[in-house]
């Protein structure tokens, strides 16, 4: 998703202007679950667990948002074309460490080419979110789920902050699975 950010940078080429995306992974990434085609018809909780997916969502929106892998979101067609070009190529060395790491080419179709290489995907050890990142991540998942107002994950992140201050988690839990009258 990184690479694929960076490669597109904010506006400077459009999905529609790709012929081609090649990842470069690891071995084992391509044979799991996780590097399948991911085509037309295909579930949302497939999307959520898809390279090819999340690739083609990344280029198409500019960003990968939990709004992007909902039931509606995932038949978008631009993305579904996307989804058919990427291809997985398991040619990444062991020796590269542990973490996630990829090496996205992308084909324009005027034959220009671009390329970015992410050792370490962000949020491993080797590479930590800032707390704002990580807070932001927190609302954007929370405001995704269903009966959960702004106010309520608002609380629910003050209580996580201070999580070893809480009393009683279960105070935390209404805030979480279920529309809380606000008082």
């Amino acid at each position: 998703v990184d690479g694929c950010m960076e490669l597109i940078g904010p506006g400077d080429i459009s999905s529609t202007d790709i012929h081609q995306v090649v990842v470069e992974v690891w071995p084992h990434v391509a044979s799991s679950f996780i590097g399948q085609e991911f085509l037309e018809g295909d579930s949302a909780e497939k999307a959520l667990f898809n390279l090819r997916y999340a690739v083609a969502n990344t280029l198409a929106r500019g960003d990968s948002l939990p709004s992007h892998y909902d039931p509606c979101s995932i038949r978008d067609p631009e993305v579904l074309r996307l989804a058919g070009i990427v291809q997985i190529d398991p040619v990444l060395p062991v020796e590269w460490g542990h973490g996630v790491a990829a090496i996205v080419h992308i084909l324009l179709k005027d034959g220009a080419k671009r390329s970015s290489k992410i050792p370490v995907a962000p949020g491993f050890p080797a590479r930590p979110r800032s707390s704002e990142e990580i807070d932001s991540k927190f609302l954007a998942n929370v405001k995704q789920a269903t009966g959960i107002s702004e106010s309520q994950s608002q609380k629910a992140l003050e209580m996580l902050r201070s999580m070893r201050d809480l009393q009683d988690v279960a105070l935390l839990a209404p805030l979480l699975t279920s529309r809380v009258r606000e008082t």
